[in-house]
């Protein structure tokens, strides 16, 4: 048997039903698997920054206003927080590497994530020894899981605010 294209199948069933025409359908259907995709992906990003029952209560805290507003302030924020880190590192500032760490786990223990917070709280345990030695992989491995973060929350945002706009929709 042939594999099933389900762009062509859904356009032959709704030309049957006489809903839209070829052009209008795969329109459609390619914009919804495409925020399908976009979907899969932010949820498996998410699930790489935070535990089930926390991704629940951030996914019904984000539909708040207030919420909305902390995550994009938390994002723009983290450039400044990876630049004092990376400062302090370089001036082998163990008290400001203490500080910058200390300061950017309690901004991700907030939202409960899970590796920045273990990689800030390893920068703390270093300055607090007294030395910056392996303070610079960890800055490494923290910009990366930063970037994975970031675009997690953004697509996050972005999904809550599509799922708003299909409930407003719906209730019309």
């Amino acid at each position: 048997s042939k594999p099933i294209d389900t762009v062509e199948l859904k356009t032959k069933i709704a030309n049957w039903l006489g809903f839209m025409n070829d052009k209008q359908v795969k329109s459609e259907i390619i914009i919804e698997e495409t925020q399908d995709q976009s979907q899969a992906r932010a949820a498996e990003l998410l699930a790489q920054h935070f535990d089930d029952s926390t991704l629940e209560q951030l996914k019904e805290r984000i539909k708040k206003p207030s919420w909305r507003e902390l995550i994009l302030q938390f994002i723009e924020e983290l450039p400044q927080d990876i630049n004092n880190l990376e400062g302090a590192i370089r001036l082998k500032d163990t008290e400001a590497l203490a500080a910058a760490a200390h300061s950017m786990r309690g901004a991700t223990s907030v939202i409960r994530e899970q590796n920045i917070t273990r990689i800030c709280g390893e920068l703390q345990s270093i300055a607090s020894a007294g030395h910056t030695d392996g303070a610079e992989t960890l800055i490494y491995d923290l910009k990366h899981q930063v970037d994975s973060l970031t675009r997690a929350l953004r697509a996050l945002l972005k999904l809550s605010q599509t799922l708003a706009q299909d409930k407003l929709v719906s209730d019309l």
